[in-house]
């Protein structure tokens, strides 16, 4: 059985090792990527916000657990649950995560580096008004919110 067997929690520091050792390509060392690693991928493919907001910490007998730094974050996400599973498990091909629990805690210098990047910038007082009299007109509330995030991050890139 290999270092990441199913009868013991998988290391973090482990499953990173793994990737980069098999990234380098180092030659017939390589082993089949553990069950972990695959999740790991799988879960980084979910994409910002979730991948950015969330780390895998470990996987162990169909359970994933993520660390989140942000307690809003957390509770966001415990709601997304049944959605992050299925599309985990629709990545993999195959019902490997059956259940995601969270614990808080820090996340790895790299990632809290991208989540901050998300975080959309301040506006200037004349910005706040221009990008209200730009929604004005706009009456669906789901509609009015998306374009008013949208345009927060481009006028302050103009």
């Amino acid at each position: 059985m290999s270092a990441f067997g199913r009868r013991h929690p998988v290391h973090v520091a482990d499953v990173i090792n793994s990737v980069i050792h098999e990234a380098e390509g180092h030659p017939k060392k390589r082993r089949r990527p553990s069950a972990a690693v695959k999740i790991f991928r799988a879960f980084e493919q979910l994409g910002p916000p979730i991948a950015t907001r969330a780390e895998p910490s470990f996987y162990r007998r169909g359970v994933l657990t993520l660390t989140i730094e942000d307690s809003a974050w957390l509770t966001e996400l415990h709601f997304l649950v049944p959605e992050m599973i299925a599309r985990i498990n629709a990545i993999l091909g195959e019902p490997k995560v059956e259940d995601i629990r969270f614990k808080h805690g820090a996340l790895t210098p790299r990632r809290a580096a991208r989540a901050k990047a998300l975080t959309p910038p301040e506006l200037t007082d004349a910005q706040k008004v221009k990008l209200a009299e730009m929604v004005e007109p706009i009456h669906d509330p789901e509609v009015r919110a998306a374009v008013l995030g949208a345009a927060r991050w481009a006028i302050t890139k103009s």
